[in-house]
């Protein structure tokens, strides 16, 4: 039981940054141009898949599920929002599994869109 509140909590978490993410105004004294947030979205609309990395060692937030019919499907909490994500901006989602420490690299360089 412990788990499953825990569990809820961080996904709750989760959502409640990317929905403050969201909020703020067009000013000129915003902290990121809006410019730079267009330029990601415009990028993932028009390639249409939502990239994201993670790293599938970190049951329940992400794991490899070897129950799948393949063996190599990437499933939990995180994958659940990206799941949610990628439905909301109406584009297919990708996964890129990789080490933990190569997960902001990754960012910067522009191989996936987020990571989770």
């Amino acid at each position: 039981m412990k788990k499953i509140t825990k569990a809820i909590l961080t996904g709750a978490v989760i959502a409640g940054m990317f929905m403050a993410g969201g909020c703020g105004n067009s000013s000129s004294g915003s902290s990121l141009p809006k410019t730079n947030e267009s330029a990601l979205m415009q990028k993932i609309k028009s390639s249409g898949k939502l990239t994201v990395g993670t790293a599938s060692g970190f049951p329940p937030y992400e794991f490899l599920d070897t129950s799948a019919s393949d063996g190599k499907k990437i499933d939990g909490i995180d994958i659940k929002l990206a799941e949610a994500v990628a439905k909301k901006l109406g584009v297919k989602l990708e996964i890129q599994d990789m080490t933990f420490q190569s997960l902001l690299s990754s960012l910067t360089t522009g191989k996936v869109d987020i990571a989770v």
